[in-house]
């Protein structure tokens, strides 16, 4: 049997046939062979082609036993000019003249407009005595007035190939800037061995600060500069490591609001846990070849930001960072010890971690359209358009009810009728082990979320006190269900009309994401109670414990007790006013989350017996983004959710947030006759709401569905504006549904 050839990631070929090798092969797959795309990047892309191809090295050296912090020995014989002394066959060879063949290069795409998406490019020489130019892409403008967040995106090729005109990187950040909605600056600089580094960094320095400045007509008009980002890729992203280093060094200009380093290209002397072997060996001869004049070598800080003597971390000039790398990446290990440097340093940025489990080196450039590459694309739109949200949102313009916005990390509607994702994530990090009080979750003005795994909620809405309220004549009080947990209910009692008239019973959970609200909030109580008047029931409000201090299941436990305390009938309202053979259990968002959950355990428990559920915006999620849902809907989700119930094994597919996803417990035993489904057209949770409705209306479920759907409206619209001609709609279907049942 043939001798599998190693990786052509990490092998490297000695003259005269000995091979250093990552021994790494085994572990990957195949590749469909696509020649005239394969010119990744020299060293760590993916090759498309065979096994033999993309990365095997042939170095001139004496000895194959030199240490790997050594560059490549050159022979002490005379060697012709034209000697091959490093080659990746099929991609580049370089020869000891410095000469370099870049063979099999991708097409260089022309600027202009792409039919697709809407997005148009031009290039813009930066310096002609250099060359140094720049591609700029500008999406297809929604509302011209608004101004767009500048990316400066810098290339991968391990300095050695590509370029920001190839049908690799015009294809790749042409569809970038039309799902993140940014104006891009792809910079093309020169490359080694020809221009060694520095030239690359100096480069790309240079197209940062032009840039920054709004020189050119596109960004001056279209450009929001105050919101500047840079990104890239394998070597891209180690120049984007260095911009952050020049930006610090130059007191922190220009400010760069975020930072995206996908796979990024980082070495070192030593192989470090996780490395495949060979891995750091081969890193340093491509350095070498790459930065001769590097006196570390491998250990250079701008390869090796972790060497000793390097930059300190915390002086990177961004408030945000996202590490992103593939499982199976040469490089997965170097990315995850340069993320938890940063996270474990002084930086007072915020840092996020992406692994697109089973996946190689850059692998979005050759398989755009899988769903780990879609995936990726989302957290970036949804990493870039974070602030976006943050600095759009009203979310404070209202008191005392403005908390609402939050309910849901989703959708809704401010002033001036633009779409936000209200209550997006702020800020996601992993903090340091030794930093308890380290923030690793937060939403501005909200909540923040410590490592230690205590909460500040932030600008809570006032709570109310229980009452008769004059207006609608709705009495309301509070009631302790268990003085071991703190598990209490506030009951409204509408006027009763008919003494001898026995009222339905509604049990209702608040919304907040598990994390924020209450049931006294003015938020809640405001709503609740002209509901228990409208619709002329009794309702059991119910105030579950929040996470992280309680996390999940703590939420549907209480709210599970509450259900069995309300059906029992033990407080004197409900066993004078209340009819708990008509039980109903409503919620918004959480909450109507909390109410699927609650019929699946009176189902798997035998009872109690529920009339009715109505599903007010219910807070779904799942790890797949479905078809017209907002690309960072579900990446939001999952993060909420992972603070919400930490224990989650399937993460966002645990069936408690996603109910639709394989092993989960089946619609058809949903305990409850009828049911209502709600949603905002405009809602991030829209997409989800309607897939759930369409599940249970298809499934042997025996009791009859009914689906609502607020047009132009967001997530839970009705408790900010209660007044509005749609939430008094939503009201009245509501009464009609609960009515229905009702005996002649």
């Amino acid at each position: 049997m043939a001798t599998p050839s190693p990786n052509p990631h990490l092998s490297m070929s000695i003259n005269g046939g000995a091979t250093v090798s990552a021994g790494w092969a085994a572990t990957q797959p195949r590749r469909r062979r696509t020649v005239d795309h394969s010119s990744r990047s020299c060293l760590l892309r993916p090759s498309y082609g065979s096994t033999r191809g993309f990365g095997t090295r042939r170095i001139a050296v004496r000895s194959a036993s030199q240490k790997n912090s050594s560059p490549p020995l050159m022979t002490t014989e005379q060697e012709a000019e034209d000697e091959v002394v490093l080659e990746s066959p099929a991609h580049f060879r370089i020869y000891k003249s410095g000469k370099i063949d870049r063979l099999n290069r991708p097409p260089v795409l022309p600027a202009g407009l792409d039919e697709a998406t809407g997005v148009t490019s031009k290039d813009v020489v930066l310096d002609a005595d250099t060359g140094v130019s720049v591609r700029l892409f500008l999406p297809k403008l929604q509302e011209p007035s608004k101004k767009l967040p500048v990316v400066v995106f810098f290339h991968g090729g391990a300095f050695f190939i590509e370029s920001a005109g190839s049908e690799t990187y015009h294809n790749y950040v042409n569809s970038l800037a039309a799902a993140a909605g940014v104006l891009v600056v792809s910079v093309d600089y020169r490359l080694a061995p020809e221009h060694p580094l520095p030239a690359g960094y100096d480069d790309s320095w240079a197209a940062l600060q032009w840039a920054a400045s709004a020189q050119d007509g596109w960004i001056a008009e279209h450009g929001d500069t105050a919101r500047l980002f840079v990104a890239g890729d394998s070597a891209g992203a180690n120049i984007a490591h260095e911009m952050l280093v020049r930006a610090a060094a130059s007191g922190g200009r220009p400010r760069m609001e975020g930072a995206i380093l996908l796979h990024p290209w980082f070495g070192g002397s030593k192989e470090i846990e996780g490395e495949p072997e060979g891995g750091a060996a081969i890193t340093a001869a491509m350095w070498y070849y790459a930065c001769p004049g590097a006196a570390a070598g491998a250990d250079d800080p701008r390869l090796n930001p972790l060497a000793a003597g390097g930059p300190v971390l915390e002086e990177l000039a961004c408030e945000r960072m996202l590490v992103c790398a593939g499982g199976k990446d040469v490089l997965a290990a170097r990315n995850r010890a340069y993320y938890d440097a940063v996270a474990a340093s002084a930086w007072r940025g915020s840092a996020a971690w992406l692994e697109s489990e089973g996946e190689g080196h850059v692998f979005f450039l050759g398989n755009s359209e899988c769903e780990n590459a879609k995936q990726l694309m989302d957290r970036i739109v949804a990493f870039i358009a974070d602030k976006i949200q943050g600095r759009k949102r009203t979310c404070g313009r209202r008191s005392p009810s403005q908390t609402y916005l939050i309910i849901s990390p989703f959708a809704i509607e401010p002033a001036g009728g633009q779409n936000a994702f209200c209550g997006s994530i702020h800020q996601f990090a992993m903090a340091s082990e030794t930093e308890p009080d380290a923030v690793v979750f937060e939403a501005p003005a909200h909540f923040r979320i410590y490592k230690s795994g205590k909460m500040d909620r932030l600008h809570r809405p006032p709570c109310l006190p229980a009452g008769v309220d004059e207006a609608t004549g709705v009495a309301s009080k509070d009631v302790v269900i268990d003085a071991g947990t703190g598990l209490s209910v506030r009951l409204y009692l509408p006027k009763i009309q008919e003494p001898s008239k026995k009222l339905p019973v509604l049990v209702f959970f608040h919304g907040g994401g598990f994390l924020i609200e209450s049931a006294d909030s003015s938020t809640y109580h405001n709503y609740v109670n002209p509901f228990a008047a409208a619709a002329g029931v009794v309702v059991v409000s119910v105030d579950y414990r929040l996470a992280p201090e309680h996390p999940l299941p703590a939420a549907y436990d209480d709210s599970w007790a509450g259900l069995l305390w309300a059906a029992s009938a033990q407080d004197g309202w409900l066993a004078e006013h209340g009819d708990v053979s008509r039980l109903f259990i409503a919620g918004d968002s959480a909450g109507g989350n909390i109410v699927h959950d609650m019929l699946l355990r009176a189902a798997s428990n035998g009872g109690p017996r529920i009339e009715g559920a109505l599903l007010l915006h219910p807070w779904f999620g799942g790890s797949t983004v479905l078809e017209g849902e907002p690309p960072a809907a579900a990446a939001l989700t999952g993060m909420i959710w992972c603070y919400a119930c930490p224990g989650a094994s399937g993460g966002a597919d645990d069936p408690r947030m996603n109910p639709l996803a394989p092993g989960a417990p089946a619609l058809e035993k949903l305990a409850c006759e009828r049911m209502l489904v709600a949603a905002g057209q405009t809602d991030g949770l829209a997409a989800r709401d309607r897939a759930y409705y369409d599940a249970v209306a298809a499934s042997p479920w025996r009791g009859t569905a009914t689906w609502v759907e607020s047009e132009g409206e967001g997530h839970v619209f009705f408790l900010e504006k209660p007044e509005c001609d749609k939430a008094k709609q939503l009201m009245d279907r509501v009464v009609e549904f609960i009515s229905a049942g009702s005996p002649a």
